[in-house]
């Protein structure tokens, strides 16, 4: 965590980029969970004004369709989700106190990777001693 901590101080562009770009996604999400609460609240109230549905009938369906999205999300999004994360060809762990980075069977330390990022000609090596089958993973992330 030091080390991309550092890594972000000693570059400022990428961390302006970072913050924007996290700020945009933030207030994307409050727009759009505004958005949701308000279109919610509307079918409550033609519920409650138009069909003669007693208020708190309205709340328990509420809870009702929440613990269904709930359960939904839980047994079917979420196992998806972490098996698209846990691909084989990519870990990132915990050993001896380095954070290692293994990328197709080849294993690099982060502050390694970190340092070299900030280096071009020490890049261009690294990209040197990967494989082509990396090459062409660095070229699809890129």
């Amino acid at each position: 965590m030091d080390t991309l901590v550092n890594f972000l101080g000693d570059h400022s562009f990428v961390s302006l980029a970072i913050a924007a770009i996290g700020i945009f996604f933030i207030i994307g999400l409050v727009k759009s969970l505004l958005r949701l609460v308000m279109v919610v609240a509307v079918i409550g109230l033609v519920m409650v004004v138009f069909f003669d549905f007693e208020s708190q009938e309205v709340v328990d369906k509420g809870k009702s369709l929440a613990g269904i999205g709930t359960e939904v999300l839980e047994e079917n999004v979420k196992p998806f989700l972490v098996e698209q994360l846990l691909d084989d060809d990519f870990l990132i762990q915990q050993e001896n106190g380095d954070t290692v980075v293994e990328l197709n069977n080849k294993t690099y330390k982060l502050d390694e990777l970190l340092d070299r990022v900030g280096h071009e000609e020490q890049l261009n090596e690294l990209l040197d001693q990967l494989n082509e089958d990396d090459k062409k993973l660095v070229e699809e992330w890129e």
